[in-house]
């Protein structure tokens, strides 16, 4: 078991509209994770997060690393 947290800055670049051109976006989450198979590297995790003018939250099977 395991917590993790995150955090991000993004930006829009080539949209048609110049309004949304290069603002930024920030983001952080946190999440939990739990490790199905005690001898493999296979995690479940729900993550929660929050944006500029959003929020969600997400479940995972596995890990990107």
């Amino acid at each position: 078991m395991g917590v993790v947290g995150f955090a991000g800055l993004a930006t829009i670049y080539g949209s048609d509209t110049d309004s949304f051109n290069w603002k930024m976006y920030p983001g952080i989450g946190a999440g939990y994770r739990y490790r199905v198979f005690k001898g493999m590297k296979f995690n479940v995790g729900l993550d929660g997060a929050v944006g500029k003018d959003d929020w969600g939250v997400y479940f995972r099977i596995g890990e990107a690393f």
